[in-house]
């Protein structure tokens, strides 16, 4: 299957995934209190935060290793990683279990103790059910890859939901929530043991130190990284109270496509990346990467400007008028994603340089801090301190990256990159978005404002990335099929 396949399909998967997600918390603001809400997103963040610290560079090692492993190494290989991930969750569940009083009280939040202590063993569950996506992506099972992935978030939301109008506890929509990812986990151990049945297991010590060798230094690195860009959910909770979380948690995260893209390029490319560095053909690296940031960036920069412009007409409608303060937070977290499509950790971390991506990302989560600290004591600049703080010390990242490129490897990121084919797109993007903000003035009613906002901007996009050039001739021919299926 081709990688324009394999995106398509995973994206979608992720996109599908965000879809439930931001359905279900726009059913519970609607149930909950502002603060019972702030409490769940709390919980949340700290499961999810410890489970990401630990997990990272776990799978994507499988990414890395599965297209140098010998048939005999790769049953041992996926039994070895399991194993691995087990023990990283249950240190994780174990810690943030003990540590429960502790947050407690950071966080200002007496109620938070009770509940964490009870669940804290989902750190565990959710990263052993994030390798079962990976091993089927790896193994060449890319639909059903795409489709566990969406089933997992689905089962999640469902079990919560349920859990919502049979209990109607915080406690029952926990609970509701780890049994549905303890039946996921058991059969995914199932369902991979039945599709490695015929391989012969053998353990590879010598594979096995390899394998922690290369993670180790990637899991430390995107930590520190993961810690620095979730460092401010943790300064608005001890600064604000539960309330002011709830909406801070709902402006920063990330809509359908904005972070599916970039992290979707990352994982159907991985490999191929890593081949091209393997055999030192840098040539046909950079002319990959080039063309992946070219699709990234033709996706992205139209929804950015849709989102950005139709803000609060969208968040009034998904989590009523008493979250609408959020939109302005999206919007600066809309333009942190800039850097993320640029995907220049990708390249370093396919040519091995595993000790620029550490040192990058500890310079990352250190000016992240700093500059969160300044801006919230001594600006004074409420919530939105946080995600401006993120937009610079993401700025100072990459450009710390691509420098590293250039010492270690030779390779010149502002050379070889396509900032013309950057240019035409940001213009096409502009020229649409006032086409369409002029049309959304003659309306009053939200949907109305977003539906008439479309109507201007889809067709012209669409219409001068045709004209223009900047699609290719398979992407003239997708257009072409959904225009037909359209009508």
């Amino acid at each position: 299957m081709k990688l324009r396949m394999q995106f398509v399909l995973m994206l979608a998967a992720g996109v599908a995934s965000q879809v439930v997600s931001i359905a279900v918390s726009m059913i519970l603001v609607r149930h909950l209190t502002k603060e019972t809400f702030g409490i769940f997103s709390q919980v949340n963040f700290l499961i999810q935060f410890t489970s990401m610290i630990l997990i990272a560079g776990i799978p994507g090692s499988v990414l890395y290793f599965y297209p140098r492993l010998s048939e005999e190494q790769k049953k041992g290989f996926f039994i070895q990683t399991i194993a691995i991930l087990a023990f990283f969750g249950t240190v994780g569940s174990v810690i943030l279990h003990l540590l429960s009083p502790l947050m407690g009280a950071q966080f200002n939040n007496p109620s938070l103790p009770s509940i964490l202590s009870y669940y804290s063993y989902a750190v565990g569950l959710t990263m052993l059910a994030a390798f079962f996506p990976a091993f089927l992506m790896v193994t060449g099972r890319v639909r059903q890859a795409a489709l566990t992935a969406f089933m997992l978030q689905v089962g999640q939301g469902a079990a919560m939901l349920s859990a919502l109008y049979m209990v109607g506890s915080l406690h029952g929509i926990f609970l509701f929530q780890i049994s549905f990812l303890t039946l996921f986990v058991f059969g995914g151990l199932v369902t991979t043991l039945f599709l490695l049945r015929k391989e012969t297991f053998r353990l590879d010590l010598s594979l096995l130190l390899e394998q922690i060798t290369y993670f180790l230094p990637i899991t430390a690195s995107n930590s520190v990284h993961y810690a620095g860009k979730q460092i401010d959910r943790y300064f608005v909770s001890a600064k604000f109270p539960v309330a002011t979380f709830a909406t801070f948690e709902l402006g920063a995260r990330e809509f359908p496509f904005v972070s599916q893209i970039s992290e979707n390029i990352g994982t159907v490319s991985k490999s191929k990346l890593s081949e091209l560095a393997h055999k030192k053909d840098y040539t046909g690296l950079i002319r990959l990467w080039c063309d992946l940031m070219r699709k990234s960036w033709l996706m992205y920069c139209p929804l950015m400007a849709l989102l950005f412009v139709t803000a609060d007409d969208i968040y009034a409608i998904l989590y009523t008028d008493s979250f609408v303060e959020a939109a302005n937070l999206f919007r600066i977290f809309l333009l942190v994603m800039i850097f993320r499509t640029l995907n220049v950790g990708l390249i370093i971390e396919s040519v091995g340089l595993t000790r620029v991506t550490g040192v990058a990302s500890l310079f990352f989560a250190v000016s992240n801090v700093v500059l969160i600290f300044v801006f919230l004591h001594f600006f004074d600049m409420g919530l939105m301190g946080p995600p401006v703080a993120t937009l610079l010390s993401y700025l100072a990242m990459v450009v710390m990256q691509a420098a590293s490129l250039r010492r270690y490897c030779g390779i010149d990121l502002l050379r070889v990159m396509p900032f013309q084919y950057f240019l035409k797109v940001a213009l096409i993007t502009l020229a649409a978005a006032l086409v369409g903000w002029l049309l959304m003035q003659t309306q009053t009613v939200g949907v109305l404002r977003i539906v008439a906002f479309c109507i201007g901007f889809v067709p012209t996009v669409l219409s001068g990335s045709w004209v223009s050039g900047l699609l290719d001739e398979e992407e003239k021919g997708m257009l072409r099929k959904a225009v037909r299926l359209s009508f």
